[in-house]
Parts: C-alpha cells; structure tokens; sequence
C-alpha cells in the first residue's frame, strides 16, 4: 500500500504563505509515516516532483514507485483557509477521492488529521483505533504556535544558514506560545 503526498499547490495571494502549502505536505507525509501498513515516500522523494506537470499519472506512480498518490491546493484569504486534495491511483489516473476543506485558518491542525484519515482509508481502508487516533493527534491545542512551528520546519528544510537562524526564530515562538497555553 504505497502512496506519495505530492507537494500542495500555494494559491493564496500572498507568497509569503508558500509555508502553509509545504507544512501541510510534509506534515502529511509525517503522519501517514505512522501507519506502519502504509508505504509513504519521504519529503526528499517527492521534492524532485515539485512543480513537474502531473499530466501523467502513470509516469507520476513509476517514478516514485508508489501505487497512489494525493496532490492539492491551499488558499488562505483573511481569517479562512481552503485546502483541495485528491488521492489518485497512478497505473489509471483514476480519482479515488477528493475533498474540499472550508476552515478559520486557524484550524491547520484539524484539517491535516481529516486529510491523513481520508488519505489512509483510501489506501488502505478501514482504519483500526490505534490508526485513526494516531492520524487525530494534535500537538498542540494553540494553532498560533503550531503555525511557528510548521513555518520553522519548511524553513530548516532549506538548508541555507539564513533559514536556519529563521527557522529557530520561528522555533523559539511556537514554543513560547506551548508555553504560556499550557500555563493558562
């Protein structure tokens, strides 16, 4: 049961919310990483796919060698976020499931768990308890925070010493805001 999580589409007008799209993607792959009957190409893997027309389903399932794959869009505008994904089995190119998710853009966190179910049950199928209440997990219940931390990682992934020190920045936030949560 191999599936790749294709890097999301940014479609908000501000670029600056280029982490959004790359977050969810490899925040997906993380969680589907969970399901141990799950094959899950890694972030590296599916990097050299970004931004290659996915007009060929098949070449998309050889290349990674992966039987599905799920790719998307997110927009934020203002105080709301729209994620688009869709899982497509790659030898027909066939949709086997898409959804459109409305949320307060504060509601990253729940958005990427319904994904990671609908994406394991679709590959997968039913899901045991264990399953369902690893891809639920929440890290933290302050979206601000996580918001930090999702910025830091798609920062610290660039590898450059700019990033880093950005990303740390964004680190160092997210966890301040863990913080004063969990004191409140």
């Amino acid at each position: 049961l191999s599936v790749a999580v294709l890097y999301f589409d940014n479609l908000s007008r501000d670029t600056s919310d280029a982490f959004l799209a790359d977050g969810l993607t490899e925040e997906l792959i993380a969680r589907l990483g969970q399901v141990e009957r799950l094959q899950v190409k890694s972030r590296a893997a599916v990097q050299r796919m970004r931004g290659r027309p996915l007009d060929d389903p098949a070449v998309i399932g050889r290349s990674l060698g992966v039987a599905h794959f799920v790719s998307g869009s997110v927009r934020r505008s203002g105080a709301r976020l729209r994620v688009t994904a869709e899982l497509t089995r790659a030898s027909t190119g066939v949709q086997v499931w898409s959804q459109t998710y409305d949320r307060a853009s504060d509601d990253l966190m729940g958005v990427e768990s319904d994904i990671a179910q609908a994406i394991a049950t679709g590959v997968g199928g039913r899901l045991a308890p264990a399953e369902q209440r690893t891809l639920a997990a929440r890290p933290t219940t302050n979206p601000e925070a996580y918001e930090h931390f999702v910025r830091g990682n798609v920062l610290l992934a660039r590898r450059t010493a700019l990033d880093m020190r950005r990303a740390i920045t964004e680190f160092e936030t997210a966890d301040s805001g863990m913080r004063s949560t969990l004191s409140s």
